[in-house]
């Protein structure tokens, strides 16, 4: 088990390291004789070790926003598209989490102020995530891998720059290293103030941030707080 607690967070492409670890052991011989020779042997070891988790930059399609004039709140939605990897094997258990800055776009500006305005990532809301095992890799025909599904619990929750939960991956007693097709629905629902004001009158382009974060370590209560048996 591994006792470090490890954290990838994501705004590119991750990928498994392979370090090598050279450890060396030889012994030696001499001899003083006319014409003998000597010689020393050493075996050399070279370790190698993958990254723990891994995780691809997530494709984000976006929903467009048809405008119908003044209303009391603005809405859309995005979806989130991502591979994971567990490459350890021991399935030891992982969580998935997303966060986000909100959108912004260039133009959008309180003239009063001279500030930029942003819709705030609160206005961004989970409401359902999925996973699909599509390989899982091992040894022997009878391996297999964690079973990841939907913190339902997390669903209605707003965004923020931190981290929140929406997949959990639950420890369990098998051997495979597994990867996994995931997708995450977020709803927006901007309100008629402040920036929505501009966000459902004026058609602009409004660009948005989400990062992807794995995390594993025995600092996860599996159990009681994300309901893994």
């Amino acid at each position: 088990m591994r006792y470090a607690f490890r954290t990838l967070i994501l705004a590119g492409a991750l990928m498994a390291l392979s370090v090598p670890v050279f450890s060396v052991t030889h012994t030696a011989s001499a001899c003083s004789n006319p014409d003998c020779r000597t010689w020393a042997t050493g075996i050399g070891t070279i370790d190698s070790y993958f990254s723990p988790l891994e995780v691809d930059p997530p494709t984000i399609v976006c929903d467009e926003l048809e405008l119908k004039g003044e209303l009391r709140y603005y809405y859309s939605g995005c979806d989130l598209t991502f591979s994971t990897l567990d490459p350890r094997g021991n399935n030891e258990g992982f969580l998935v989490s997303v966060s986000s800055n909100g959108f912004w776009n260039n133009q959008a500006y309180d003239s009063a102020t001279g500030s930029r305005v942003n819709i705030p990532a609160r206005d961004l809301t989970f409401a359902e995530a999925d996973a699909t095992l599509t390989h899982c890799y091992g040894l022997t025909p009878s391996v297999a891998c964690e079973l990841v599904g939907p913190l339902t619990g997390y669903y209605g929750r707003s965004l923020s720059s931190s981290p929140l939960p929406v997949l959990v991956a639950c420890p369990s007693d098998t051997t495979g290293k597994g990867r996994w097709a995931n997708h995450v629905r977020l709803n927006l629902a901007v309100p008629d103030a402040g920036v929505g004001l501009i966000f459902g009158a004026d058609a602009l382009s409004w660009y948005g941030d989400f990062t992807v974060t794995l995390s594993e370590g025995p600092s996860i209560d599996y159990a009681h707080i994300y309901g893994c048996d």
